[in-house]
């Protein structure tokens, strides 16, 4: 997905400078031949039509780029710990492998290197920006993040600064190109472990200078094996095998049966590098991916230019004509919203509403009288200033006997909930039939900006459509 994103937006940034009503027209057109569909799904199926007649490279040379990273990574991983492997297994017959060192070179240190990375790059701790920062530098997925931006010449891997939605997809990049290296590493051990136990006479034991005894240690390996000692009983070391593996480096060379019986730990040692290194890994490289792929929808979805597609796409169509029948300032003009009707439209008992003090009623009075010939009651003001009771009482008394109602508003300002409210009180109060025309008005009482057109018309064709039509002043 991440090269329909990456080409999407671009090409919304060079489409901007399409006029807005080709724009309009064309992406409407389109959202009206689809299904009812999520945004995402919706965007994508907008782009393939889209992309037929303009394709583009940049997606396409990103996700490529992040496929080859993704593997040099895995390589390197497994590279490295192929080496480090050889070095914590080395054996010469001299001496068994030190169990608790291989533990500790092998699988200690990366566990606790892996816990420490997740709890400060994830865990909102006070005062552990700095520490996050450092642990971010450290990380192999920002050493190619940083790679990949300049191969590609677009900030997209590696983000310092930026909107959420760009910040939370490198974040989480990061993370993702850090777990296949990782993961890399720890199968890079394993293949060098099986190798060295099939194809050598491995020797396993522990030793230290402490006076610790054989059972304590038994009780240690013991509670390792607690994720597969019920299924995988030859994994799980026994007392006597931890007895007779104790070494010191001044004894002498040990017997050939016991040789034999130090090699026996070699199940308990792979299933101790898989469980506590490999798994973990592969857990969070799982979770990584899901949140990539979710980072990535919102780093298309809170793009500002998806977002006024998105709006394109659901707006239906209308036509804008001035209320007379003869003039027209916007002729074959159309954008978005609920269908347009003409003053003469309007029959019967015509009623007046001016909302939030949108304009004077002499104003509203002379320009109905100059496009509707017949007598008109005095307007009606309703405003936020009104307490819920006045509004209520003036609600009744506007609806009572009315078989047309215009409200004028202040194109200027959005649809607020309180009219949407007022709007949708009035619909159930009118019968079905009856008309309500929406009239905004800018604050020179003349016609309002295109854009502020479309904002009105969307917000009352999305959630009223066809039950209110939209005026044109003057």
């Amino acid at each position: 997905m991440l090269q329909q994103v990456v080409d999407i937006k671009l090409w919304l940034t060079v489409d901007a400078d399409t006029q807005y009503a080709a724009r309009l027209e064309r992406d409407r057109q389109i959202g009206s031949e689809m299904e009812a569909k999520a945004d995402v799904e919706r965007v994508l199926a907008w782009w393939h039509k889209i992309a037929q007649d303009s394709p583009s490279q940049m997606g396409g040379r990103v996700a490529s780029f992040r496929a080859v990273a993704t593997l040099a990574l895995f390589g390197i991983g497994g590279v490295l710990g192929l080496s480090i492997a050889g070095v914590a297994f080395a054996f010469n017959g001299s001496h068994p492998v030190n169990l608790f060192a291989l533990f500790g070179v092998l699988v200690g240190l990366p566990l606790l290197f892996f816990i420490t990375s997740v709890l400060v790059l994830l865990v909102p701790i006070p005062g552990m920006s700095k520490v996050s920062r450092q642990f971010s530098a450290l990380s192999p997925g920002r050493w190619v993040g940083v790679w990949l931006d300049k191969a590609i010449d677009a900030p997209v891997f590696f983000v310092s600064s930026g909107s959420p939605g760009e910040l939370s997809f490198s974040r989480w990049q990061m993370i993702r190109f850090g777990q296949w290296f990782s993961v890399g590493y720890f199968v890079g051990v394993l293949v060098l472990a099986w190798l060295l136990v099939v194809f050598t006479d491995l020797a396993f034991g522990w030793s230290t200078t402490l006076n610790v005894q054989p059972a304590s240690v038994h009780a240690w390996f013991h509670f390792l094996t607690i994720p597969w000692r019920d299924w995988l009983p030859i994994a799980v070391p026994t007392l006597d095998l931890v007895e007779a593996s104790r070494f010191f480096r001044l004894e002498a060379s040990v017997p050939l049966e016991r040789a034999m019986q130090l090699g026996g730990w070699w199940p308990f040692v792979m299933m101790v590098i898989v469980v506590y290194g490999l798994v973990p890994r592969v857990a969070f490289l799982l979770y990584a991916n899901f949140r990539v792929r979710k980072a990535t929808k919102e780093l298309l979805l809170k793009n500002p230019e998806v977002t006024a597609l998105l709006d394109r796409l659901k707006a239906p169509a209308v036509s804008f004509d001035p209320l007379t029948s003869n003039e027209s300032d916007l002729e074959n003009e159309t954008t978005s919203g609920p269908t347009s009707a003409s003053l003469a439209g309007l029959e019967g008992r015509l009623r007046i509403v001016i909302w939030n003090q949108a304009l004077g009623s002499n104003e509203a009075l002379r320009w109905l009288n100059n496009h509707w010939q017949c007598k008109i009651s005095d307007p009606i003001h309703i405003s936020l200033i009104q307490s819920a009771e006045q509004q209520a009482s003036l609600l009744a008394e506007i609806t009572k006997d009315v078989d047309s109602m215009v409200i004028f508003v202040k194109g200027w300002e959005p649809p607020t909930l309180d009219f949407q409210d007022l709007l949708q009180e009035a619909r159930k109060r009118l019968s079905d039939k009856a008309t309500i025309m929406i009239v905004p008005i800018n604050t020179k009482l003349e016609g309002v900006t295109k854009v502020d057109r479309d904002i009105w018309a969307v917000t009352l064709g999305s959630r009223f459509p066809g039950s209110y039509v939209l005026g044109e002043f003057p």
